[in-house]
């Protein structure tokens, strides 16, 4: 799936490339086929890659086959951190930004490290723009568990928390109860966009104050109904074969002598 604009959708922005440069270097030129997740996701994929629809396949990912079976996952996590089992587990995973806000000091400070164990997962490509990022995050209240690969650790989350990323989708598949934090949406919105109307589509889970968050996660009344609506409208292969259409699809269109 796609939440934010990028490649050709974010020329001339300022966390995208400029015009002159990517045609220069012929940017995502080289393709002969884009593997996609759905009809909706392709369109996204048409305009961020520059490339007609006959290029487009839905073979869906190898890593949705993966998540469909994140469980196995669990005890190899607990085995690294067991204390993760003393409290519910929320997962924050945030995309990176090319501009200065405080977003994550505002997660930070409102975070209830006494009810919950709560892992924070930076991007990244974070540390590019802002290589002091982990001095927001207190090492005594949270976990960073950076070791561990972001995904593997929806096996041992109850619940997660996420922004612009599309590991939304990754949350999704996962059947994690999650919610979206979005403090700097306008500045977002102006420096990158969106491909989806979070607020529209999703307007039960989409918060820009991260107190007001923290009390409807407490409240404990999920309703998945509109992410879970959002997740089949971009990934059309979820019956876990998506390596298996992926490897057919090779070696249909190998060329042998």
């Amino acid at each position: 799936g796609n939440m934010k604009k990028f490649g050709y959708q974010t020329l001339e922005k300022e966390s995208g490339k400029g015009k002159k440069l990517s045609e220069l270097m012929n940017m995502h030129g080289g393709y002969d086929y884009l593997i996609s997740t759905s009809k909706l996701t392709s369109e996204f994929y048409k305009q961020a890659f520059n490339v007609s629809g006959d290029k487009l396949v839905i073979l869906g990912a190898p890593k949705i086959d993966y998540i469909l079976n994140i469980d196995f996952k669990k005890e190899e996590v607990l085995k690294k951190y067991p204390h993760l089992k003393d409290k519910p587990v929320i997962l924050y995973v945030s995309t990176f930004r090319t501009y200065d806000d405080d977003y994550l000091k505002k997660f930070v400070e409102a975070a209830p490290t006494d009810e919950y164990n709560i892992i924070v997962h930076i991007h990244p490509v974070a540390y590019k723009y802002h290589p002091d990022i982990d001095k927001y995050i207190p090492e005594d209240k949270f976990y960073r568990c950076k070791d561990i690969p972001t995904v593997d650790l929806l096996s041992v989350a109850d619940i997660a928390v996420t922004d612009y990323s599309s590991f939304i989708f990754e949350c999704a598949i996962a059947n994690k109860p999650t919610y979206l934090f979005v403090s700097d949406y306008e500045k977002y919105i102006e420096k990158n966009g969106l491909n989806v109307d979070i607020f529209k589509e999703l307007p039960d889970i989409v918060f820009k104050d991260a107190k007001e968050m923290f009390k409807t996660i407490h409240k404990d009344k999920y309703n998945n109904k509109s992410l879970k609506k959002l997740m089949i409208n971009q990934i059309e292969t979820l019956d876990g074969k998506c390596t298996e259409h992926i490897v057919d699809f090779m070696i249909k269109h190998t060329k042998t002598e």
